[in-house]
């Protein structure tokens, strides 16, 4: 593929890219590739270039209302009710050429009442405080950052439109890779989720697909922090994984969102938070 490997091959190679843009400013890469240990790997990138006005990034949540009490819902449907909420012309909250290009999965969450691990502000409200986990979040003046608890508390709180919460690792911090943990969650290879910004100021979305060998070995945080660092991104976060980790898009040309990536469960889980980016 058009793969430059800054590592000297120390990670993975990919053999295979097929790029594709989604809408304009929103562009889609599949890759495949092998790890250092000759493992398939699958993962999906959706990038967007929030600098455009016609480029938006949301949190979500489900039926896109926290205000109605903790839920879990799958990453396609609260893609389609954010849709229906702010597409249909019908109703009162319609916005002129809304569509939902792209969606993943988002913060860990209370699996038995859908209450989400750390932060979520939705439209400028904040709807669950943040943990130790830190935070990305796109501010008011349109830009996007990922910040520490500390620095929510004492820099960016009351300036977030949208944030949700990271997943337990940095993976990337002004351009190098910040694997700290050596725990089996960091070494193990899982189906994982991440996000990320470019120098150019983009937001990345990555989903890897993960415990189905031999299509998908999955990755460990220093594979996942290699990919976003491929990706462009100059800082990234993980996101929850396993079988929370989902990737739905809008295939070129189509007409509806679809699940592209291949949840390890065998069937799209019931999540809390989403992240997804938007075309109008």
């Amino acid at each position: 593929g058009d793969y430059v490997d800054t590592v000297d091959n120390r990670y993975y190679s990919v053999f295979s890219t097929e790029s594709s843009t989604l809408a304009p400013g929103i562009t889609q890469e599949i890759k495949k590739a092998m790890s250092a240990d000759n493992k398939q790997m699958v993962y999906y990138i959706a990038t967007a270039d929030i600098t455009r006005e016609d480029v938006n990034v949301y949190a979500n949540y489900n039926n896109n209302d926290p205000a109605a009490g903790w839920a879990m819902q799958r990453v396609l449907d609260q893609a389609n009710a954010a849709q229906e909420k702010y597409g249909n012309p019908d109703s009162k909250h319609y916005i002129e050429n809304y569509n939902v290009i792209a969606s993943t999965n988002g913060a860990g969450y209370d699996m038995s009442t859908g209450e989400p691990g750390g932060l979520l502000v939705m439209n400028g409200k904040e709807y669950h405080g943040i943990n130790s986990n830190g935070f990305f979040g796109i501010l008011k003046d349109g830009t996007a950052v990922i910040g520490t608890t500390q620095e929510y508390n004492t820099i960016y709180k009351g300036q977030v439109a949208e944030g949700i919460a990271g997943f337990g690792s940095t993976l990337i911090k002004d351009g190098k890779v910040k694997i700290t943990g050596t725990t089996d969650y960091f070494n193990d290879r899982a189906s994982r989720t991440a996000v990320g910004i470019t120098a150019t100021g983009k937001v990345v979305l990555m989903v890897l697909d993960g415990r189905q060998e031999p299509v998908s070995c999955g990755g460990s945080m220093e594979e996942i922090a290699q990919i976003m660092l491929e990706a462009g991104c100059v800082d990234a976060v993980n996101l929850d994984g396993g079988g929370s980790t989902t990737y739905v898009a809008k295939p070129e040309g189509a007409d509806k969102l679809e699940v592209i990536s291949n949840p390890s469960d065998g069937a799209a889980r019931s999540v809390a938070t989403t992240l997804m980016m938007v075309s109008t």
